[in-house]
């Protein structure tokens, strides 16, 4: 079987793109293409399997930024890529897939971070303390997550209540497309808590429940739980918090 110069010609070229495509670098990419709220430096690597040593998106500061996209989403419109990032005093590791509707799906994430490096992204007025994530799915539009599945947990509290922690709380997540439900419940905290947190697609959130002093919470803990009113027979006070993200 004879091969014509034509053919030769376009295995050629076919080769060439690919090969170019495969190698091209992370660093040019990001000029072209990245929006200006992502500023990476120390960018290494191809545009495919690269690295960034340093970067910021909006008030998040990063480090140690590396990633490695699917061609195969591609094909079908979309652009898929494991992740793995070193946010202030944390890490953060996730499958990410954007589609052409601007949506974002994160799959298979886990990570740790102090609250303080998310203060200049989330109304945390007074609250410090680190988070835990191990989540299935998190979907998120125009900024709002609106579906989760998985576990959050906060470690060593605090709040505007107390100076000093209160212990480790933890949210179970569900739901999906129409917004976020979750269960509150307390680990080992100084407060027995029992809640849900409902937070809808447009980033409108809804925390409530009930709340009691255990016995290694401080009178000035428990003093300051009487602003929620009067207990029921339990001892339990009723707390409700409103806002949007």
């Amino acid at each position: 079987m004879s091969i014509s110069i034509r053919n030769l010609v376009i295995a050629g070229v076919a080769v060439f793109i690919v090969g170019a495509v495969a190698l091209f670098p992370a660093r040019a990419a990001y000029h072209w293409f990245f929006p200006d709220e992502i500023r990476l430096s120390g960018i290494g690597g191809t545009v495919w399997n690269g690295r960034a040593s340093e970067g910021q998106i909006d008030a998040l500061y990063l480090r140690n930024l590396n990633w490695t996209v699917s061609p195969w989403a591609l094909l079908r419109g979309a652009l898929k890529l494991e992740v793995s990032v070193s946010p202030a005093g944390g890490f953060l590791e996730s499958d990410v897939e954007a589609g052409l509707s601007g949506a974002v799906t994160l799959t298979n994430l886990s990570a740790g971070i102090n609250l303080e490096a998310l203060r200049g992204l989330l109304p945390l007025y007074g609250i410090d303390g680190g988070v835990r994530l191990q989540l299935e799915r998190l979907q998120i539009a125009g900024g709002i997550p609106y579906g989760a599945e998985g576990t959050v947990e906060v470690t060593s509290l605090v709040t505007p209540l107390s100076r000093s922690p209160i212990g480790s709380y933890r949210a179970r997540l569900s739901g999906a497309d129409d917004g976020i439900s979750a269960s509150l419940e307390d680990i080992d905290g100084i407060f027995d808590i029992a809640g849900s947190l409902r937070l809808d697609a447009v980033g409108n959130y809804e925390i409530r429940g009930l709340v009691m002093p255990t016995p290694e919470a401080s009178p000035d803990i428990v003093r300051q739980l009487q602003f929620l009113g009067s207990p029921n027979e339990r001892g339990q006070r009723e707390f409700r918090l409103e806002g949007s993200l």
